[in-house]
């Protein structure tokens, strides 16, 4: 089958608003959009908004190639620029570029999640295999103090009555 044709609004404004209900894989605007915000403007406000731990390529398009302009988007939190006229192959490449590193984006978030819980996990059993409390002892203080390096350790503790005052 076609691929569906992606939705294209002439105004920042509008981008913005199909950005909020649609949430893109991907965002391709020209900086001149009329009337309204330009697409540095747009991609400022996008960026604002965002979820931090979102990827979202902006590929901003433009005829203008000054150093400014090119500064402006990048610190708007553009990705990418497109020189107009543009070709569509290469247009089309680095969509499919910028595409490839959402995924791995996205890859890689689900694959921390996943160590962080892994992580969590290991750190209840090991808090398990520690002591509650340590024994009263008559004529003996005991006190303990359990600091790991990271989030987890390998060390463990306990305090126990050996028998004959021991």
């Amino acid at each position: 089958g076609e691929t569906p044709a992606a939705p294209t609004c002439p105004a920042g404004d509008e981008a913005y608003a199909l950005w909020e209900k649609e949430s893109p894989d991907l965002i391709l605007m020209d900086i001149m959009m009329r009337p309204g915000p330009t697409g540095i403007e747009t991609c400022r406000r996008i960026r604002a908004r965002q979820k931090p731990d979102q990827f979202l390529p902006i590929l901003l398009v433009t005829a203008m190639q000054d150093l400014k302009t090119k500064t402006m988007g990048l610190e708007a939190g553009a990705e990418d620029f497109i020189p107009k006229p543009f070709e569509p192959e290469e247009l089309m490449a680095r969509v499919k570029a910028h595409l490839r590193a959402k995924s791995l984006h996205e890859k890689l978030t689900r694959a921390l999640a996943a160590l962080e819980e892994e992580r969590e996990k290991i750190q209840r059993m090991q808090r398990h295999l520690l002591p509650e409390s340590l024994p009263a002892i008559p004529g003996v203080k005991t006190t303990a103090r359990y600091l790991t390096c990271d989030h987890v350790g390998g060390d463990l503790y306990d305090v126990f009555e050996m028998g004959d005052g021991k």
